[in-house]
């Protein structure tokens, strides 16, 4: 669950907001448009701060015996210009 604040309300209950923002995401906006995401260290850390390969973000564990290759676009040879 997200809480949303104007920044009016940051501006003059950041103590709240910062209460608020150690326990779940807290959007700020502005003109009544989402602008900021507030967030506590530990979990900014637990979502930015992972590393895991593109099957672990897909979900896929047992995607690995997969082969890739691309295929390669032939090579592309340059001709002089030719002038009539």
């Amino acid at each position: 669950m997200t809480t949303t604040v104007t920044s009016r309300e940051l501006n003059q209950n950041s103590s709240r907001v910062q209460r608020k923002a150690e326990k779940e995401p807290v959007i700020i906006t502005k003109r009544g448009k989402p602008n900021l995401v507030m967030l506590s260290f530990e979990e900014y850390q637990q979502t930015f701060n992972k590393k895991e390969t593109l099957l672990d973000a897909i979900g896929n564990h047992e995607a690995s015996f997969i082969d890739f290759e691309p295929t390669r676009e032939p090579m592309i040879i340059a001709r002089p210009a030719e002038f009539e």
